[in-house]
C-alpha cells in the first residue's frame, strides 16, 4: 500500500508541521466569566456554519435580554461596532496578556460606553458606526459591568456571542481552552462514515464512482460499523466522519475539538481546532461535505485535503490524508474524536482493499455545456449568458450546465438556472446577461435577483458593464432580472399626527420594502437628526427620547426611507411632548 512506503519519511516531515499546542498556555490565563449566570451554550468554537466555522461560544441568557456582561480581564475597549447584521452591537476589549475578548449581540453598553457611542453617532448622523477608542479612553477592570446582553444583529434569539482572539494575529482562539465553567461530560456523537473515490481509477463499494455512506452504531464513546456493511475499496481514497458534540443542559449540536484518523495503528491525519483564521474561513466548504451540510444539516468532516484548501488546522496530514489501497488485504480503520473537555469517542471498522479496478465500473455520459477545473480560468458564453470563473474559485472540477426557465410574474425575462446550487465557490464568478430585456428608461430601477426554492426573490446586485447587467456572486442557483418601482412602506406604531407623547420614553415605526431592500433612512425632529435604532428582524425603527434635545411642546417628526434603487417614502407627524 503506497501509504506505508517511506513511512518514516512521512512521519518526520509531518512532525515539522505540528504547531505548538496553545492549550497549556491558555489554561494559565485566569479569565473570569463574562456573565454571572450558569454558562450553558447553544453553540461553540469550530461548529460548522454556513460558509464559516463558528469563532466563539454562544452563551444562553435564559431566553431574555438585559443580563449583565462583565469584562473578563483588565484592559481597554479597543473597538466598537454597531451594525444591523453580524454581531449587531459588539465590543472588543484588548488585554495586556496578549488576547482580545469580544462580546456580541449586545443590547447596550454601560452608561460610559453608551455615552461615547451616542456622541459619535450624532456626529456622524448614523446609527451604524465603527469606532476605535484609544487605550486611555475606555479603560476597564476585570469584573467591571461593560454591557447588557441582547439580541441584535444576526442573532436568532437572546444570547451572548463571546470570543477570545490573539491580539497580534486577530485569530480567534477556542474559548473553552481557558477553563470557563461550562459543564460537559458528554462524549462526542458519531453518526456515520463516508468514503470517497478520489480519482477515476478509484472504487468504493457499493456505489462505484461515487462516495459511499455507511451507518454507525454505538453510544457512550464506543462505536462500530453497523453489521452487514461490507466495504471494499481500491485506489486513492478519502474518508469523512459525521460527528458533533453535545454539552450538558441543552440538546444543541456543537463542534468538536480533534479528529484523528488511524490506519493500521498509524495516525495518518489529525484535525485540531485550537484557533482559526478569518482569511481562510470560507474553506469550510471543502472541509465539510457541502451538499450534506447545506441540504440535510449533516456534519461530515473530511480527513483529506483537496487541491483548493488553505486551512491550517491539520497538525498531522500524511499524504494530505489521501490513502492508496491496492494490496488485497484487510485494513483496520480507527477514529478518535475528542471535545474541548477531553471527552473521547472511538470508532473502529475494517475495510478490504482490492488488487485491481473492478471491470464493471461504468461511466455515464455527461450532458454539459462546459467542463470547469479548479485551477481554471473557466469561461462559457452564448447569446444568453456569460460565465467567468477565476482560478481556484472552485474546490473540485465540475461539469457546468444551465437551463432557461419560464419568466415569472415578478421577473423581467427568463429565469436562468446557473449550475448546481450545491456546488460552493471560494471566489466570486462573474455572470453577465447578454440579452437584457429591461425596458428603456427603467435601467436605474433594474436589479439582478436570486430566486430561492420557494420562488421568493431577493436583490443580488445591480451593476451594468457595457450596457449589460453583471453580477459577481459566490453562489450558483436561479437568477433573473426584475424592476422595482414601488417605494418602501412606513407604518407608524405609536406616533401619529397630534398624538400626546409626553408620557412616552420611546416611539416606533415599522419600515419595509417589497424587493430592492432598504438602503437608507433618516429621522428628524424639528429638522434635527435623531438617533433611531433599526432592528431588521422586527422591521422597526425606535427612537428613545432625549429630554435635553426634545423639550416640552409641539414638535414635528419626519422620516425619509429610501430603497436600493432610489424609491423614497416620507412620513411626517406633529406630536406633543
Amino acid at each position: 500500500m503506497k501509504l506505508f512506503r517511506n513511512l518514516i519519511l512521512f512521519i518526520l516531515l509531518a512532525s515539522f508541521n505540528v504547531p505548538f499546542s496553545l492549550a497549556q498556555n491558555e489554561k494559565k490565563i485566569n479569565f473570569r466569566s463574562p456573565l454571572d449566570i450558569p454558562l450553558y451554550l447553544s453553540g461553540n468554537f469550530s461548529e460548522l456554519r454556513n460558509n464559516h466555522f463558528h469563532t466563539g461560544i454562544d452563551i444562553k441568557t435564559q431566553s431574555v435580554e438585559g443580563k449583565a456582561v462583565y469584562a473578563v480581564e483588565d484592559g481597554y475597549v479597543a473597538r466598537i461596532k454597531i451594525s444591523t447584521s453580524g454581531y449587531g452591537k459588539v465590543l472588543y476589549i484588548r488585554h495586556p496578556n496578549g488576547y482580545t475578548s469580544v462580546y456580541g449581540h449586545l443590547q447596550k453598553g454601560n452608561p460610559e460606553i453608551e455615552k461615547y457611542i451616542k456622541s459619535h453617532q450624532y456626529k456622524k448622523e448614523s446609527y451604524t458606526i465603527e469606532l476605535f477608542p484609544t487605550k486611555d479612553e475606555l479603560i476597564v477592570k476585570k469584573g467591571d459591568l461593560i454591557a447588557r446582553s441582547g439580541n441584535t444583529g444576526g442573532s436568532s434569539g437572546p444570547h451572548l456571542h463571546f470570543e477570545i482572539r490573539d491580539t497580534g494575529s486577530e485569530e480567534p482562539v477556542n474559548p473553552l481552552l481557558f477553563d470557563f465553567a461550562v459543564t460537559d461530560n458528554i462524549r462526542p456523537i458519531i453518526k456515520g462514515i463516508r468514503i470517497y473515490p478520489l480519482t477515476d481509477q478509484s472504487f468504493v463499494s457499493p456505489y462505484p464512482g461515487n462516495a459511499s455512506g455507511f451507518m454507525v452504531s454505538g453510544n457512550y464513546g464506543k462505536y462500530r460499523m453497523t453489521e452487514g456493511q461490507d466495504i471494499k475499496v481500491y485506489g486513492d481514497i478519502g474518508f469523512a466522519v459525521h460527528t458533533y458534540d453535545l454539552l450538558n443542559g441543552y440538546p444543541n449540536k456543537c463542534g468538536i475539538y480533534t479528529i484523528e484518523l488511524i490506519v493500521d495503528s498509524v495516525e495518518v491525519f489529525k484535525t485540531e481546532f485550537e484557533k482559526l483564521n478569518f482569511s481562510t474561513m470560507r474553506y469550510i466548504n471543502t472541509y465539510s461535505d457541502y451538499f450534506l451540510l447545506k441540504k440535510y444539516k449533516m456534519y461530515y468532516h473530511k480527513q483529506y485535503i483537496g487541491k483548493n484548501n488553505k486551512l491550517k488546522i491539520y497538525p498531522v496530514k500524511i499524504n494530505n490524508g489521501i490513502i492508496t489501497f491496492n494490496d488485497g488485504k484487510n485494513h483496520q480503520i480507527k477514529y478518535v474524536i475528542t471535545d474541548s473537555y477531553n471527552n473521547r469517542s472511538e470508532l473502529e471498522f475494517t475495510i478490504s482493499a482490492l488488487t485491481s479496478m473492478p471491470e464493471n465500473k461504468t461511466e455515464k455520459p455527461i450532458d454539459q455545456k462546459a467542463y470547469f477545473t479548479i485551477d481554471g480560468p473557466n469561461f462559457y458564453m452564448d447569446k444568453n449568458i456569460t460565465i467567468d470563473i477565476p482560478p481556484f474559485a472552485l474546490y473540485d472540477n465540475m461539469s457546468f450546465n444551465y437551463k432557461i426557465l419560464s419568466t415569472t410574474k415578478n421577473t423581467v425575462g427568463p429565469v436562468y438556472q446557473i449550475g448546481d446550487e450545491f456546488v460552493p465557490l471560494q471566489k466570486r464568478m462573474m455572470l453577465t446577461f447578454n440579452n437584457s430585456p429591461i425596458p428603456k428608461g427603467f435601467e436605474n430601477k433594474m436589479m439582478i435577483v436570486f430566486i430561492d426554492d420557494d420562488g421568493d426573490l431577493s436583490n443580488a446586485g445591480r451593476n451594468f458593464e457595457k450596457g449589460k447587467p453583471v453580477l459577481k456572486t459566490r453562489s450558483f442557483g436561479k437568477y433573473s432580472l426584475a424592476i422595482d418601482t414601488i417605494a418602501p412602506k412606513i407604518n407608524p406604531v405609536n406616533i401619529f399626527p397630534n398624538k400626546d407623547l409626553s408620557t412616552y420614553n420611546t416611539f416606533t415605526v415599522k419600515i419595509s420594502d417589497n424587493l430592492a431592500g432598504i438602503k437608507t433612512y433618516r429621522g428628524t425632529i424639528d429638522n434635527q437628526w435623531i438617533l433611531m435604532e433599526y432592528e431588521p428582524k422586527s422591521s422597526t425603527l425606535t427612537y428613545r427620547f432625549d429630554n435635553e434635545k426634545v423639550k416640552s411642546g409641539m414638535h414635528q417628526f419626519k422620516l425619509e426611507v429610501t430603497d436600493v434603487v432610489g424609491n423614497t417614502t416620507i412620513y411626517t407627524a406633529e406630536f406633543i411632548r
